[in-house]
């Protein structure tokens, strides 16, 4: 099992698959960044990750970077690849739907629907 990510961690990796290396950030621009390309704050990222483990150990955090594209934006694949660094298309659909399948094993443990509706007055 490898070592807990925090969100430090997660927008470090964020800006590399972005190619925003250099780039210094402060950390209201990178949840920003993070909230526009994958959906959700490097915070819920992490713990994603973390709950995620242990995966294939060839699985890199960037993996589910590209598959939170994948879900966030909706475009073709050609759009996919060019936002998460150019990866061959074929290793990025691998990738994305590996790490789909393992948020999709999540829903029992995350997802409670008896709670949708708590704190609704309407």
């Amino acid at each position: 099992m490898t070592s807990p990510v925090n969100a430090d961690h997660v927008t470090r990796v964020a800006r590399e698959v972005l190619g925003n290396e250099g780039r210094t950030m402060n950390a209201n621009a990178e949840d920003r960044m993070c909230r526009s390309f994958f959906g959700a704050p490097a915070a819920v990222i992490a713990t994603l990750w973390n709950r995620l483990q242990p995966l294939d150990s060839n699985a890199k955090l960037k993996h589910l970077l590209w598959s939170l594209v994948f879900l966030f934006v909706y475009s073709m694949e050609e759009v996919h690849c060019r936002i998460v660094g150019w990866p061959n298309a074929k290793t990025y659909r691998k990738w994305t739907w590996y790490m789909l399948e393992k948020i999709a094993a999540l829903k029992d443990e995350v997802i409670s629907l008896n709670n949708h509706f708590q704190g609704y007055d309407g």
